[in-house]
């Protein structure tokens, strides 16, 4: 809609532009000012604009547009969107616009509504407060068996992942993983440099990069590497809470952890004491009343050992 004759001025002029642009599955592409003649038409489809219009909607091979409770506009492979934007223009140079190679809000990777948009909010449960997708927090821990690893994902809030562990295979490639929670055999008993990347709903990446030893001084391969048993269960209760909350905690062994609760945000909103947990059932409580609905996490980090329980407050 170009609305009124100043405005067509500008866009005669250069003023106004609209360049590299996409219309699909419009009923009516142009509107004018009520009684204007200017050929709004023929401005859009100026060769030097590139700007492109579609029949349909599938022209532009979007995943899933119409879905009404969980849309996908990822333009998919061989998409007009895809490779075909413009930043050349001299107003696109500021660094507050960001270079990239596709038209429209989305790329044919990532859909980042899935952060923040509901698409069903007529069978959403509101009364549980927040919820609120936290960012991506990256960490692991492992077992060792001889040169075998069994890799544990502590992560939060991820999506995706990417292992990178530290050797080549035997063209040269590096070893990588996209499980959640991978099985690798180490090429030599030694020390490897191991990362995790972790992709969150919001596109936010987070990075654990940990040394993992297979060695120990007594030459047993893997006794000098923590086994993840420490902790067998952890049960909070009630949960939903809305003022004193139950800890439950099974343990392997005795060992000393660190407590920590925090918000969705990842923001510690109480720090309980540090515990003693022997082999078996250990209990103990805490107070929620003082702080607000949503949805909490509850952290107990030994020094071999991270575990997370989510908790709900509700008021």
């Amino acid at each position: 809609m170009i609305d009124g004759t100043l405005t067509e001025e500008n866009a005669d002029n250069g003023i106004l532009k609209v360049e590299n642009t996409t219309l699909a599955g419009n009923t009516n592409d142009f509107e004018v000012a009520v009684g204007s003649t200017w050929d709004i038409a023929a401005w859009f489809n100026t060769e030097e604009f590139d700007n492109e219009i579609y029949d349909n909607v599938d022209d532009i091979m979007l995943e899933d547009p119409f879905s009404a409770t969980s849309p996908s506009f990822m333009p998919q492979a061989g998409s007009p969107l895809l490779g075909t934007s413009d930043f050349s223009a001299a107003e696109l140079t500021d660094t507050f616009f960001v270079d990239v190679s596709y038209r429209g809000a989305f790329d044919s990777t990532t859909n980042w509504t899935s952060c923040w948009a509901n698409w069903d909010p007529q069978n959403t449960d509101y009364t549980i407060g927040s919820t609120a997708i936290g960012s991506a927090i990256a960490d692991f821990g492992w077992s060792v068996d001889s040169n075998t690893v069994t890799f544990v994902n502590f992560s939060e809030n991820g999506e995706s992942y990417l292992w990178s562990f530290g050797f080549n295979d035997s063209t040269g490639a590096e070893v990588t993983s996209t499980e959640a929670s991978p099985t690798v055999v180490f090429p030599t008993i030694g020390s490897f440099e191991v990362s995790l990347e972790v992709t969150g709903a919001c596109a936010d990446v987070s990075e654990s990069v940990q040394q993992v030893d297979l060695t120990d001084t007594t030459g047993n391969p893997g006794d000098a590497v923590f086994d993840l048993v420490n902790i067998e269960a952890i049960s909070l209760y009630p949960n939903p809470a809305k003022n004193i909350v139950n800890v439950d905690v099974t343990a392997t062994v005795t060992f000393d952890a660190a407590i920590d609760f925090l918000d969705i945000t990842g923001r510690m909103v109480l720090q309980l004491p540090s515990k003693t947990f022997t082999a078996g059932k250990n209990s103990f409580s805490f107070d929620v009343a003082d702080l607000q609905s949503g949805i909490y996490f509850l952290t107990l980090l030994s020094a071999n050992e991270h575990r997370t329980v989510k908790l709900v407050i509700a008021k």
